[in-house]
Protein backbone atom coordinates (compact mmCIF):
# COMPACT_ATOMS: atom_id res chain seq x y z
CA UNK A 1 0.00 0.00 0.00
CA UNK A 2 1.30 3.45 -0.91
CA UNK A 3 1.87 5.56 2.24
CA UNK A 4 -0.59 8.45 2.59
CA UNK A 5 -1.11 11.29 5.03
CA UNK A 6 -4.17 10.24 7.05
CA UNK A 7 -4.81 13.71 8.39
CA UNK A 8 -5.40 15.25 4.96
CA UNK A 9 -7.33 12.32 3.51
CA UNK A 10 -9.87 11.25 6.16
CA UNK A 11 -11.92 8.99 3.89
CA UNK A 12 -9.03 6.69 2.78
CA UNK A 13 -7.74 6.84 6.40
CA UNK A 14 -11.03 5.44 7.68
CA UNK A 15 -11.15 2.78 5.00
CA UNK A 16 -7.60 1.76 5.84
CA UNK A 17 -8.35 1.33 9.57
CA UNK A 18 -11.51 -0.65 8.88
CA UNK A 19 -9.63 -3.01 6.59
CA UNK A 20 -7.25 -3.81 9.46
CA UNK A 21 -4.37 -1.64 8.44
CA UNK A 22 -2.31 0.09 11.10
CA UNK A 23 -1.16 3.63 11.49
CA UNK A 24 2.59 3.65 12.05
CA UNK A 25 3.85 6.69 13.91
CA UNK A 26 7.64 6.87 14.04
CA UNK A 27 9.96 9.54 15.47
CA UNK A 28 12.37 10.01 18.35
CA UNK A 29 10.06 10.57 21.32
CA UNK A 30 8.96 9.28 24.86
CA UNK A 31 5.90 8.63 28.26
CA UNK A 32 4.57 7.10 32.50
CA UNK A 33 2.49 4.45 35.80
CA UNK A 34 -0.63 3.42 38.38
CA UNK A 35 -3.44 0.67 39.90
CA UNK A 36 -3.54 -2.64 37.96
CA UNK A 37 -6.40 -3.28 35.54
CA UNK A 38 -7.23 -5.10 32.31
CA UNK A 39 -7.90 -3.32 29.02
CA UNK A 40 -11.60 -4.20 29.30
CA UNK A 41 -11.79 -2.05 32.44
CA UNK A 42 -10.59 1.14 30.76
CA UNK A 43 -13.39 3.71 31.02
CA UNK A 44 -11.67 6.81 29.58
CA UNK A 45 -8.55 7.90 27.73
CA UNK A 46 -5.65 6.41 29.72
CA UNK A 47 -1.88 6.15 29.33
CA UNK A 48 -0.88 2.66 30.55
CA UNK A 49 2.32 0.74 31.30
CA UNK A 50 2.57 -3.05 31.19
CA UNK A 51 2.85 -4.81 34.58
CA UNK A 52 2.83 -8.58 34.05
CA UNK A 53 -0.59 -9.46 32.64
CA UNK A 54 -2.13 -6.23 33.90
CA UNK A 55 -1.70 -2.53 33.15
CA UNK A 56 -0.78 0.40 35.38
CA UNK A 57 -2.53 3.67 34.46
CA UNK A 58 -0.70 7.01 34.70
CA UNK A 59 -1.89 10.17 36.40
CA UNK A 60 -3.50 12.68 34.04
CA UNK A 61 -2.19 16.23 34.08
CA UNK A 62 -5.19 17.62 32.26
CA UNK A 63 -7.77 16.94 29.55
CA UNK A 64 -9.54 19.26 27.14
CA UNK A 65 -12.53 18.09 25.08
CA UNK A 66 -14.18 19.96 22.22
CA UNK A 67 -17.36 18.53 20.68
CA UNK A 68 -18.82 19.81 17.40
CA UNK A 69 -22.18 18.37 16.36
CA UNK A 70 -23.43 18.75 12.80
CA UNK A 71 -26.88 17.24 12.39
CA UNK A 72 -26.34 13.61 13.43
CA UNK A 73 -22.51 13.69 13.31
CA UNK A 74 -20.31 14.52 16.30
CA UNK A 75 -16.65 15.39 15.84
CA UNK A 76 -14.90 14.96 19.19
CA UNK A 77 -11.40 16.35 19.77
CA UNK A 78 -9.53 15.24 22.91
CA UNK A 79 -6.24 16.70 24.11
CA UNK A 80 -4.68 14.90 27.10
CA UNK A 81 -1.37 15.42 28.95
CA UNK A 82 0.48 12.74 30.92
CA UNK A 83 3.87 12.29 32.60
CA UNK A 84 6.12 9.24 32.86
CA UNK A 85 6.95 8.92 36.60
CA UNK A 86 9.03 5.78 36.10
CA UNK A 87 12.73 5.87 36.90
CA UNK A 88 13.47 3.86 33.73
CA UNK A 89 12.70 4.12 30.06
CA UNK A 90 9.40 2.37 29.31
CA UNK A 91 6.92 1.35 26.63
CA UNK A 92 3.47 2.83 27.15
CA UNK A 93 0.04 2.34 25.60
CA UNK A 94 -2.56 5.06 25.13
CA UNK A 95 -6.00 3.40 25.23
CA UNK A 96 -9.36 5.00 24.48
CA UNK A 97 -12.78 3.23 24.58
CA UNK A 98 -14.53 4.41 21.42
CA UNK A 99 -18.32 4.46 21.07
CA UNK A 100 -19.47 1.58 18.85
CA UNK A 101 -20.33 3.78 15.84
CA UNK A 102 -17.19 5.96 16.14
CA UNK A 103 -14.25 6.18 13.76
CA UNK A 104 -10.82 7.65 14.47
CA UNK A 105 -10.10 10.55 12.11
CA UNK A 106 -6.81 11.97 13.44
CA UNK A 107 -4.11 11.12 15.97
CA UNK A 108 -1.13 13.20 17.10
CA UNK A 109 1.41 12.51 19.84
CA UNK A 110 3.81 15.19 21.10
CA UNK A 111 6.74 14.84 23.49
CA UNK A 112 8.92 17.83 24.39
CA UNK A 113 7.33 19.94 21.64
CA UNK A 114 8.10 17.30 18.99
CA UNK A 115 5.18 15.82 17.10
CA UNK A 116 4.93 12.24 15.84
CA UNK A 117 4.17 12.13 12.12
CA UNK A 118 2.05 9.24 10.84
CA UNK A 119 1.72 7.15 7.72
CA UNK A 120 -0.36 4.09 6.86
CA UNK A 121 1.28 0.69 6.30
CA UNK A 122 -0.01 -2.86 6.04
CA UNK A 123 -0.47 -4.50 9.44
CA UNK A 124 2.49 -6.91 9.30
CA UNK A 125 4.87 -4.31 7.85
CA UNK A 126 3.84 -1.75 10.47
CA UNK A 127 4.46 -4.21 13.30
CA UNK A 128 7.89 -5.09 11.90
CA UNK A 129 8.96 -1.45 11.57
CA UNK A 130 7.73 -0.70 15.10
CA UNK A 131 9.70 -3.60 16.61
CA UNK A 132 12.85 -2.57 14.72
CA UNK A 133 12.56 1.01 15.99
CA UNK A 134 11.90 -0.19 19.54
CA UNK A 135 14.95 -2.51 19.51
CA UNK A 136 17.14 0.29 18.17
CA UNK A 137 16.13 2.52 21.08
CA UNK A 138 14.12 4.91 18.91
CA UNK A 139 10.82 6.37 20.01
CA UNK A 140 8.04 4.91 17.92
CA UNK A 141 4.27 4.55 18.10
CA UNK A 142 1.96 1.96 16.57
CA UNK A 143 -1.78 2.51 16.34
CA UNK A 144 -4.37 -0.24 15.99
CA UNK A 145 -7.97 -1.02 16.89
CA UNK A 146 -8.04 -4.06 19.22
CA UNK A 147 -11.84 -4.45 19.19
CA UNK A 148 -14.70 -2.47 17.55
CA UNK A 149 -14.67 -0.10 20.53
CA UNK A 150 -11.08 -0.16 21.87
CA UNK A 151 -8.48 2.03 20.22
CA UNK A 152 -4.84 1.62 21.31
CA UNK A 153 -1.53 3.32 20.50
CA UNK A 154 1.70 1.70 21.68
CA UNK A 155 4.60 4.10 22.26
CA UNK A 156 8.16 2.77 22.72
CA UNK A 157 11.14 4.20 24.62
CA UNK A 158 9.62 6.89 26.81
CA UNK A 159 12.08 8.68 29.06
CA UNK A 160 11.81 9.12 32.85
CA UNK A 161 9.77 12.16 33.88
CA UNK A 162 8.95 13.19 30.32
CA UNK A 163 5.51 14.60 29.52
CA UNK A 164 3.46 13.41 26.59
CA UNK A 165 0.52 15.07 24.90
CA UNK A 166 -2.06 13.04 22.95
CA UNK A 167 -4.56 14.60 20.57
CA UNK A 168 -7.27 12.25 19.31
CA UNK A 169 -10.10 13.15 16.95
CA UNK A 170 -12.97 10.75 16.33
CA UNK A 171 -16.37 10.97 14.69
CA UNK A 172 -19.57 9.21 15.69
CA UNK A 173 -23.25 9.19 14.98
CA UNK A 174 -25.38 10.92 17.57
CA UNK A 175 -27.93 8.69 19.32
CA UNK A 176 -31.61 9.51 18.93
CA UNK A 177 -34.18 7.71 21.08
CA UNK A 178 -37.55 8.59 22.59
CA UNK A 179 -37.62 12.01 20.92
CA UNK A 180 -34.19 13.09 22.17
CA UNK A 181 -30.66 13.35 20.77
CA UNK A 182 -27.84 12.28 23.09
CA UNK A 183 -24.07 11.99 23.15
CA UNK A 184 -21.85 10.38 25.80
CA UNK A 185 -18.16 11.10 26.34
CA UNK A 186 -16.39 8.41 28.45
CA UNK A 187 -14.34 9.79 31.34
CA UNK A 188 -14.50 7.46 34.33
CA UNK A 189 -10.79 6.91 34.93
CA UNK A 190 -9.13 4.46 37.30
CA UNK A 191 -7.71 5.47 40.67
CA UNK A 192 -4.11 6.66 40.95
CA UNK A 193 -1.55 3.94 41.60
CA UNK A 194 0.72 4.48 44.59
CA UNK A 195 3.81 2.22 44.28
CA UNK A 196 4.52 2.70 48.02
CA UNK A 197 0.98 2.03 49.26
CA UNK A 198 2.02 -0.92 51.46
CA UNK A 199 4.88 1.03 53.04
CA UNK A 200 2.62 4.00 53.76
CA UNK A 201 0.00 1.73 55.36
CA UNK A 202 2.67 0.34 57.73
CA UNK A 203 3.93 3.81 58.59
CA UNK A 204 7.29 3.23 56.91
CA UNK A 205 6.79 6.17 54.56
CA UNK A 206 4.97 9.48 55.08
CA UNK A 207 1.44 9.92 53.72
CA UNK A 208 1.04 11.64 50.37
CA UNK A 209 0.56 15.40 50.45
CA UNK A 210 -1.83 16.12 47.52
CA UNK A 211 -0.73 19.77 47.32
CA UNK A 212 2.91 18.70 46.93
CA UNK A 213 2.35 16.21 44.11
CA UNK A 214 4.64 17.09 41.21
CA UNK A 215 2.01 15.92 38.69
CA UNK A 216 -0.27 18.95 39.01
CA UNK A 217 0.95 22.42 38.12
CA UNK A 218 -2.05 24.11 39.73
CA UNK A 219 -2.93 22.72 43.18
CA UNK A 220 -6.30 24.50 42.94
CA UNK A 221 -7.48 22.18 40.14
CA UNK A 222 -9.32 18.93 40.86
CA UNK A 223 -7.49 15.67 40.33
CA UNK A 224 -7.63 14.49 36.71
CA UNK A 225 -9.17 17.81 35.56
CA UNK A 226 -11.17 18.07 32.33
CA UNK A 227 -12.50 21.07 30.43
CA UNK A 228 -15.39 20.45 28.01
CA UNK A 229 -16.96 22.70 25.37
CA UNK A 230 -19.51 21.81 22.70
CA UNK A 231 -21.23 23.40 19.74
CA UNK A 232 -24.45 21.92 18.37
CA UNK A 233 -25.58 22.76 14.83
CA UNK A 234 -28.77 20.72 14.86
CA UNK A 235 -30.20 21.94 11.55
CA UNK A 236 -33.58 22.34 13.29
CA UNK A 237 -34.72 24.50 16.24
CA UNK A 238 -34.25 22.91 19.67
CA UNK A 239 -36.53 23.00 22.71
CA UNK A 240 -33.92 22.02 25.32
CA UNK A 241 -30.18 21.37 25.70
CA UNK A 242 -29.16 19.72 29.01
CA UNK A 243 -26.38 17.71 30.64
CA UNK A 244 -27.88 15.43 33.34
CA UNK A 245 -24.65 14.90 35.32
CA UNK A 246 -22.76 18.21 34.95
CA UNK A 247 -24.03 21.81 35.26
CA UNK A 248 -23.58 23.62 31.93
CA UNK A 249 -24.10 27.04 30.37
CA UNK A 250 -26.03 27.02 27.07
CA UNK A 251 -26.28 29.97 24.68
CA UNK A 252 -27.70 30.38 21.20
CA UNK A 253 -25.21 31.36 18.53
CA UNK A 254 -26.08 34.81 17.23
CA UNK A 255 -27.86 34.88 13.84
CA UNK A 256 -28.23 31.08 13.89
CA UNK A 257 -31.61 29.64 14.87
CA UNK A 258 -30.38 26.06 15.23
CA UNK A 259 -26.83 26.49 16.60
CA UNK A 260 -25.94 26.40 20.31
CA UNK A 261 -22.76 26.70 22.43
CA UNK A 262 -22.34 24.62 25.60
CA UNK A 263 -19.67 24.91 28.32
CA UNK A 264 -19.20 23.49 31.80
CA UNK A 265 -20.63 25.87 34.39
CA UNK A 266 -17.58 25.28 36.61
CA UNK A 267 -15.13 25.43 33.68
CA UNK A 268 -13.13 22.42 34.98
CA UNK A 269 -14.43 19.24 36.68
CA UNK A 270 -12.80 15.97 37.81
CA UNK A 271 -12.97 12.99 35.45
CA UNK A 272 -15.15 10.90 37.75
CA UNK A 273 -18.35 10.57 35.70
CA UNK A 274 -19.14 10.26 32.00
CA UNK A 275 -20.24 13.50 30.34
CA UNK A 276 -23.66 13.20 28.69
CA UNK A 277 -25.26 15.87 26.51
CA UNK A 278 -28.92 15.71 25.44
CA UNK A 279 -31.00 17.96 23.21
CA UNK A 280 -34.64 17.77 22.17
CA UNK A 281 -36.13 19.21 18.94
CA UNK A 282 -38.81 21.85 19.17
CA UNK A 283 -42.26 20.31 18.45
CA UNK A 284 -43.39 20.50 14.85
CA UNK A 285 -46.66 19.48 13.18
CA UNK A 286 -44.90 18.84 9.85
CA UNK A 287 -41.77 16.86 8.91
CA UNK A 288 -38.50 18.77 9.13
CA UNK A 289 -35.42 18.19 6.99
CA UNK A 290 -31.91 19.59 7.06
CA UNK A 291 -28.91 19.21 4.78
CA UNK A 292 -25.16 19.41 5.52
CA UNK A 293 -22.24 18.95 3.13
CA UNK A 294 -18.47 18.80 2.90
CA UNK A 295 -16.19 19.16 -0.12
CA UNK A 296 -13.15 16.91 -0.35
CA UNK A 297 -10.85 15.99 -3.25
CA UNK A 298 -13.24 17.32 -5.90
CA UNK A 299 -16.37 15.57 -4.60
CA UNK A 300 -19.23 16.70 -2.36
CA UNK A 301 -20.28 14.58 0.62
CA UNK A 302 -23.78 15.22 1.92
CA UNK A 303 -25.77 14.32 5.01
CA UNK A 304 -29.55 14.57 4.94
CA UNK A 305 -31.58 14.37 8.16
CA UNK A 306 -35.38 14.07 8.14
CA UNK A 307 -37.41 14.39 11.35
CA UNK A 308 -41.00 13.09 11.37
CA UNK A 309 -43.78 15.33 12.69
CA UNK A 310 -44.70 15.37 16.36
CA UNK A 311 -46.91 12.46 17.36
CA UNK A 312 -50.50 13.60 18.01
CA UNK A 313 -52.73 12.05 20.70
CA UNK A 314 -55.57 11.59 18.19
CA UNK A 315 -53.34 9.96 15.57
CA UNK A 316 -54.97 6.89 14.03
CA UNK A 317 -53.46 3.62 15.23
CA UNK A 318 -52.59 0.95 12.69
CA UNK A 319 -54.17 -2.48 12.80
CA UNK A 320 -51.30 -4.66 13.97
CA UNK A 321 -50.17 -8.22 14.46
CA UNK A 322 -47.40 -8.37 17.06
CA UNK A 323 -45.13 -11.30 17.84
CA UNK A 324 -43.07 -11.05 21.03
CA UNK A 325 -39.90 -13.17 21.06
CA UNK A 326 -38.43 -13.39 24.58
CA UNK A 327 -34.98 -14.77 25.42
CA UNK A 328 -35.08 -17.01 28.53
CA UNK A 329 -31.59 -18.53 28.18
CA UNK A 330 -29.10 -18.72 31.05
CA UNK A 331 -27.35 -15.45 30.13
CA UNK A 332 -30.63 -13.64 30.91
CA UNK A 333 -30.48 -14.66 34.58
CA UNK A 334 -30.92 -12.20 37.44
CA UNK A 335 -31.81 -8.62 36.62
CA UNK A 336 -32.14 -9.26 32.86
CA UNK A 337 -35.01 -11.75 33.14
CA UNK A 338 -36.75 -9.49 35.68
CA UNK A 339 -36.42 -6.58 33.25
CA UNK A 340 -37.78 -8.78 30.44
CA UNK A 341 -40.82 -9.80 32.53
CA UNK A 342 -41.48 -6.17 33.45
CA UNK A 343 -41.09 -5.00 29.84
CA UNK A 344 -43.43 -7.69 28.56
CA UNK A 345 -46.14 -6.90 31.10
CA UNK A 346 -45.95 -3.28 30.00
CA UNK A 347 -46.10 -4.32 26.35
CA UNK A 348 -49.19 -6.47 26.93
CA UNK A 349 -50.94 -3.59 28.70
CA UNK A 350 -50.19 -1.39 25.68
CA UNK A 351 -52.06 -3.62 23.20
CA UNK A 352 -55.36 -2.45 21.75
CA UNK A 353 -58.32 -4.90 21.71
CA UNK A 354 -58.11 -4.94 17.89
CA UNK A 355 -54.42 -5.98 17.91
CA UNK A 356 -53.52 -9.61 17.34
CA UNK A 357 -50.51 -11.05 19.17
CA UNK A 358 -48.47 -14.10 20.12
CA UNK A 359 -45.56 -14.80 22.50
CA UNK A 360 -42.54 -17.01 21.72
CA UNK A 361 -39.97 -17.84 24.40
CA UNK A 362 -36.66 -19.54 23.68
CA UNK A 363 -33.62 -21.07 25.33
CA UNK A 364 -32.54 -24.50 24.01
CA UNK A 365 -35.91 -24.73 22.25
CA UNK A 366 -38.56 -22.25 21.11
CA UNK A 367 -42.07 -22.37 22.51
CA UNK A 368 -45.18 -20.65 21.09
CA UNK A 369 -47.81 -19.55 23.59
CA UNK A 370 -50.59 -19.87 20.97
CA UNK A 371 -50.62 -21.87 17.70
CA UNK A 372 -51.28 -18.56 15.90
CA UNK A 373 -51.78 -14.90 16.76
CA UNK A 374 -54.88 -14.11 18.85
CA UNK A 375 -56.88 -10.98 19.64
CA UNK A 376 -55.45 -9.01 22.57
CA UNK A 377 -58.54 -9.35 24.69
CA UNK A 378 -60.26 -11.57 27.25
CA UNK A 379 -58.67 -14.86 28.23
CA UNK A 380 -55.96 -14.66 25.56
CA UNK A 381 -54.50 -11.53 27.12
CA UNK A 382 -54.79 -12.90 30.67
CA UNK A 383 -53.15 -16.20 29.64
CA UNK A 384 -50.23 -14.22 28.21
CA UNK A 385 -49.82 -12.15 31.38
CA UNK A 386 -49.82 -15.30 33.54
CA UNK A 387 -47.37 -17.01 31.19
CA UNK A 388 -44.92 -14.10 31.28
CA UNK A 389 -45.03 -13.89 35.09
CA UNK A 390 -43.73 -17.49 35.28
CA UNK A 391 -40.81 -17.37 32.83
CA UNK A 392 -37.34 -18.08 34.25
CA UNK A 393 -33.86 -17.98 32.74
CA UNK A 394 -31.83 -21.13 32.09
CA UNK A 395 -30.17 -23.42 29.53
CA UNK A 396 -28.64 -22.49 26.16
CA UNK A 397 -29.53 -19.97 23.45
CA UNK A 398 -31.22 -21.20 20.27
CA UNK A 399 -32.30 -17.95 18.66
CA UNK A 400 -32.45 -19.56 15.22
CA UNK A 401 -35.45 -21.67 16.28
CA UNK A 402 -37.19 -18.64 17.77
CA UNK A 403 -36.73 -16.50 14.66
CA UNK A 404 -37.97 -19.32 12.46
CA UNK A 405 -41.07 -19.63 14.63
CA UNK A 406 -41.65 -15.88 14.28
CA UNK A 407 -40.84 -15.39 10.59
CA UNK A 408 -41.59 -18.69 8.81
CA UNK A 409 -45.01 -19.38 7.31
CA UNK A 410 -46.33 -15.86 7.68
CA UNK A 411 -50.00 -15.63 6.78
CA UNK A 412 -51.05 -12.84 4.39
CA UNK A 413 -51.98 -9.65 6.22
CA UNK A 414 -55.26 -7.81 5.67
CA UNK A 415 -54.97 -4.46 3.90
CA UNK A 416 -53.86 -1.72 6.27
CA UNK A 417 -52.35 -4.14 8.80
CA UNK A 418 -48.68 -4.22 9.81
CA UNK A 419 -46.79 -7.14 11.37
CA UNK A 420 -44.17 -6.26 13.99
CA UNK A 421 -41.81 -8.75 15.65
CA UNK A 422 -40.38 -7.55 19.00
CA UNK A 423 -37.22 -9.44 20.08
CA UNK A 424 -36.21 -9.04 23.75
CA UNK A 425 -32.71 -10.42 24.41
CA UNK A 426 -29.23 -9.64 25.64
CA UNK A 427 -27.96 -10.72 22.21
CA UNK A 428 -25.63 -13.42 23.58
CA UNK A 429 -25.63 -15.58 20.44
CA UNK A 430 -23.19 -17.43 18.21
CA UNK A 431 -23.33 -17.42 14.42
CA UNK A 432 -24.76 -13.93 14.13
CA UNK A 433 -23.96 -13.65 10.39
CA UNK A 434 -26.19 -16.65 9.62
CA UNK A 435 -28.98 -15.06 11.66
CA UNK A 436 -28.56 -11.78 9.77
CA UNK A 437 -28.86 -13.61 6.45
CA UNK A 438 -31.98 -15.41 7.62
CA UNK A 439 -33.64 -12.21 8.89
CA UNK A 440 -32.81 -10.40 5.65
CA UNK A 441 -34.25 -13.20 3.52
CA UNK A 442 -37.32 -14.07 5.59
CA UNK A 443 -38.71 -11.01 7.35
CA UNK A 444 -41.02 -10.31 4.38
CA UNK A 445 -43.86 -8.01 5.45
CA UNK A 446 -42.71 -8.19 9.08
CA UNK A 447 -40.61 -5.47 10.71
CA UNK A 448 -38.15 -6.69 13.36
CA UNK A 449 -37.56 -4.45 16.39
CA UNK A 450 -34.91 -5.48 18.90
CA UNK A 451 -34.95 -4.58 22.60
CA UNK A 452 -31.62 -5.02 24.39
CA UNK A 453 -31.96 -6.20 27.99
CA UNK A 454 -29.34 -5.40 30.65
CA UNK A 455 -26.51 -2.94 31.11
CA UNK A 456 -24.22 -4.59 28.52
CA UNK A 457 -26.23 -6.16 25.68
CA UNK A 458 -24.61 -7.16 22.40
CA UNK A 459 -25.28 -3.81 20.76
CA UNK A 460 -23.75 -4.83 17.44
CA UNK A 461 -26.03 -7.84 17.06
CA UNK A 462 -29.10 -5.94 18.21
CA UNK A 463 -28.52 -3.00 15.88
CA UNK A 464 -27.70 -5.12 12.83
CA UNK A 465 -30.58 -7.56 13.40
CA UNK A 466 -33.00 -4.62 13.50
CA UNK A 467 -31.41 -3.13 10.38
CA UNK A 468 -31.82 -6.36 8.40
CA UNK A 469 -35.39 -6.66 9.69
CA UNK A 470 -36.37 -3.11 8.68
CA UNK A 471 -36.90 -1.98 12.28
CA UNK A 472 -34.92 -0.29 15.06
CA UNK A 473 -32.99 -1.08 18.25
CA UNK A 474 -33.93 0.05 21.77
CA UNK A 475 -32.03 -0.64 25.00
CA UNK A 476 -33.37 -1.23 28.53
CA UNK A 477 -30.29 -0.70 30.71
CA UNK A 478 -31.99 -1.70 33.99
CA UNK A 479 -35.38 -3.00 35.10
CA UNK A 480 -36.41 0.39 36.53
CA UNK A 481 -36.50 1.77 32.96
CA UNK A 482 -38.58 -1.06 31.50
CA UNK A 483 -42.01 0.57 31.77
CA UNK A 484 -40.96 3.95 30.39
CA UNK A 485 -38.90 2.48 27.53
CA UNK A 486 -41.57 0.02 26.41
CA UNK A 487 -44.35 2.61 26.66
CA UNK A 488 -42.38 4.96 24.41
CA UNK A 489 -41.49 2.18 21.99
CA UNK A 490 -45.13 1.10 21.62
CA UNK A 491 -46.33 4.65 21.16
CA UNK A 492 -43.72 4.98 18.41
CA UNK A 493 -44.66 1.72 16.68
CA UNK A 494 -48.36 2.49 16.63
CA UNK A 495 -48.12 4.48 13.40
CA UNK A 496 -45.38 5.08 10.79
CA UNK A 497 -45.25 8.79 9.94
CA UNK A 498 -43.65 8.60 6.49
CA UNK A 499 -43.65 5.51 4.29
CA UNK A 500 -41.96 4.76 0.98
CA UNK A 501 -39.51 7.64 1.31
CA UNK A 502 -37.45 8.59 -1.72
CA UNK A 503 -34.46 10.93 -1.93
CA UNK A 504 -33.29 12.47 -5.21
CA UNK A 505 -29.90 14.20 -5.39
CA UNK A 506 -28.51 16.67 -7.91
CA UNK A 507 -25.69 14.92 -9.75
CA UNK A 508 -24.46 11.31 -9.91
CA UNK A 509 -24.39 9.88 -6.40
CA UNK A 510 -23.69 6.90 -4.15
CA UNK A 511 -26.11 6.87 -1.20
CA UNK A 512 -26.48 4.98 2.10
CA UNK A 513 -28.64 3.35 3.32
CA UNK A 514 -29.61 1.98 -0.05
CA UNK A 515 -32.97 0.77 1.27
CA UNK A 516 -34.71 3.61 3.12
CA UNK A 517 -36.92 2.34 5.98
CA UNK A 518 -40.32 3.66 7.02
CA UNK A 519 -40.04 6.64 9.34
CA UNK A 520 -41.77 6.38 12.73
CA UNK A 521 -42.51 9.17 15.17
CA UNK A 522 -39.45 9.92 17.27
CA UNK A 523 -37.03 8.30 14.80
CA UNK A 524 -35.03 10.45 12.36
CA UNK A 525 -33.88 9.33 8.93
CA UNK A 526 -30.19 9.91 8.21
CA UNK A 527 -28.90 9.51 4.64
CA UNK A 528 -25.30 10.07 3.51
CA UNK A 529 -24.23 10.50 -0.11
CA UNK A 530 -21.17 11.17 -2.24
CA UNK A 531 -21.98 13.45 -5.16
CA UNK A 532 -19.55 13.48 -8.08
CA UNK A 533 -18.10 16.95 -8.39
CA UNK A 534 -18.51 20.01 -6.19
CA UNK A 535 -22.12 20.69 -7.17
CA UNK A 536 -23.27 24.25 -6.39
CA UNK A 537 -25.98 24.52 -5.35
CA UNK A 538 -26.39 21.02 -3.88
CA UNK A 539 -30.04 19.95 -3.97
CA UNK A 540 -31.92 17.08 -2.34
CA UNK A 541 -35.62 16.37 -2.80
CA UNK A 542 -37.41 14.13 -0.29
CA UNK A 543 -40.94 12.80 -0.77
CA UNK A 544 -43.12 10.06 0.67
CA UNK A 545 -44.89 7.36 -1.35
CA UNK A 546 -48.30 9.05 -1.12
CA UNK A 547 -46.99 12.31 -2.51
CA UNK A 548 -48.63 14.14 0.39
CA UNK A 549 -45.29 15.47 1.63
CA UNK A 550 -42.15 16.52 -0.14
CA UNK A 551 -39.40 19.02 0.55
CA UNK A 552 -36.63 20.42 -1.61
CA UNK A 553 -33.43 21.46 0.16
CA UNK A 554 -30.67 23.51 -1.46
CA UNK A 555 -27.24 24.13 0.04
CA UNK A 556 -25.03 26.80 -1.50
CA UNK A 557 -22.17 26.83 1.04
CA UNK A 558 -20.17 23.77 2.13
CA UNK A 559 -17.63 23.11 4.87
CA UNK A 560 -14.42 21.09 5.07
CA UNK A 561 -14.39 20.36 8.79
CA UNK A 562 -17.62 18.61 9.80
CA UNK A 563 -16.70 14.97 9.06
CA UNK A 564 -19.56 14.19 6.67
CA UNK A 565 -17.12 12.45 4.30
CA UNK A 566 -15.90 10.19 7.10
CA UNK A 567 -19.44 9.25 8.10
CA UNK A 568 -20.23 8.40 4.46
CA UNK A 569 -17.10 6.23 4.29
CA UNK A 570 -18.13 4.35 7.43
CA UNK A 571 -21.63 3.82 6.02
CA UNK A 572 -20.12 2.47 2.81
CA UNK A 573 -17.87 0.10 4.75
CA UNK A 574 -20.83 -1.16 6.71
CA UNK A 575 -22.72 -1.74 3.46
CA UNK A 576 -19.74 -3.69 2.05
CA UNK A 577 -19.59 -5.85 5.20
CA UNK A 578 -23.34 -6.39 4.93
CA UNK A 579 -22.90 -7.57 1.35
CA UNK A 580 -20.24 -10.06 2.48
CA UNK A 581 -22.56 -11.25 5.25
CA UNK A 582 -25.42 -11.71 2.80
CA UNK A 583 -23.53 -13.25 -0.13
CA UNK A 584 -20.24 -14.53 1.29
CA UNK A 585 -16.81 -13.40 0.16
CA UNK A 586 -16.14 -13.53 -3.57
Amino acid sequence: MRPINPFRQPVPWLLAIALQTLLLLCLTLPLRSAHALTLDEVGAGELLFKNGNDWQPSIQLGTRVDIKVTGMVARVTIEQRFRNPNADWAEGSYVFPLPETAAVAEMRITVDDRMIVGEIREKEAAEQIYQQAKTAGKRAALLDQKTPNLFRTRVANLGPGQEISVELVYLEKVTYQRGEFSLRFPMTITARFDPFQAERAQGEMPALDPTAEPYFRDPGLPRNPVQITAQIDAGIPLATVVSPYHPVHVETVRDAQSSYRVALANNVVPMDHDFVLRWRPAPSAVPQASLFAEELDGDTYALLMVMPPERKPDMRRLDRELVFVVDTSGSMGGGSIRAARKAMQMALRSLAPTDRFNVITFSDLAENLFPEAQLAAGSYLQDAKDYISRIEAGNGTNMDAALRAALDRQRPLPAGTVRQVILLTDGGVWGSDALFRYIDAKHGESKLFTVGIGSAPNNHFMRKAAQYGGGSFTNIANHDEANAVMAELFATLSAPQLSGLQVEWSGKNETFPQRIPDLYAGEPLVVTARIDGTARPLTATVRDASGQWQQRLTLTRTSSENGVSTLWARDKLEALYDRITENGES
